[in-house]
């Protein structure tokens, strides 16, 4: 379990960087600037496109599907809920991914299409590129965007079904983190799209002392059976 979150975490702080670079370099992108920006544009739209299928894989919380299940008094379709948001975030990572190395050739072509008609016609140069950005967003940014806000509220309802105690409280803050996290990723707010980051080790804290809590109740349990 350790592991997996730390996996997890640097997988994010990579999509984090990629994510940030590439959507600033994005949208401040005009056919002024254009040819001293794709270059290192599509570098970062190809890693991100990596990053971001690798990063779908279901998160290490389903890990503690049946946990949840166990010692909280969700019903079981409301477990099933959450469990297929939590498939359908990766998926749409996934075709995001698949998108994004589809239809960037074809964007950064009509850069440098764009390059060469603002030299004649600056303001239909601008509309070029205006229409070659929504064509890109529309069509491939858009699915890994969605699939952040999905984040949001998936860790958000999660907190309903973590455990009491002081273990539940320490699962409750993750999830709230790693949500925000994710929306502040997609709305470009610095600074607090880091808060994943605290979220999984706040989240793995929690789980450590659920583990902690099952282990002493199954010892217990096992004492009163013997002295019987």
């Amino acid at each position: 379990m350790i592991l997996a979150v730390i996996i997890n975490v640097a997988l994010y702080a990579v999509v984090l960087v990629n994510y940030t670079k590439s959507l600033m370099l994005y949208i401040t992108l005009d056919p002024s600037n254009v040819m001293t920006k794709i270059h290192v544009l599509g570098m970062y739209f190809r890693m991100l496109a990596v990053i971001c299928i690798i990063y779908g894989v279901p998160p290490p919380v389903l890990y503690a599907r049946y946990l949840m299940r166990k010692w909280t008094k969700a019903e079981t379709i409301y477990i099933l809920g959450l469990t297929i948001l939590y498939i359908i975030a990766p998926v749409l990572l996934a075709i995001g991914e698949m998108r994004i190395m589809r239809e960037l050739p074809t964007f950064l072509e009509k850069c440098r299409t764009s390059n060469e008609i603002y030299e004649n016609d600056p303001q239909a140069a601008r509309n070029y590129l205006w229409e070659a950005k929504g064509d890109f967003s529309s069509r491939a940014l858009l699915f890994i965007q969605v699939s952040f806000w999905l984040y949001f509220p998936t860790y958000i309802i999660s907190m309903w079904f973590v455990a009491d105690g002081e273990a539940g409280k320490r699962m409750y803050i993750g999830f709230i983190c790693i949500g925000a996290g994710h929306l502040f990723l997609v709305i470009l707010i610095l600074g607090f799209n880091v808060l994943p980051v605290i979220g999984y080790f706040t989240w793995l804290d929690g789980m450590n002392r659920l583990r902690k809590r099952i282990v002493k109740i199954y010892r217990k349990k096992s004492s009163v059976r013997r002295s019987i």
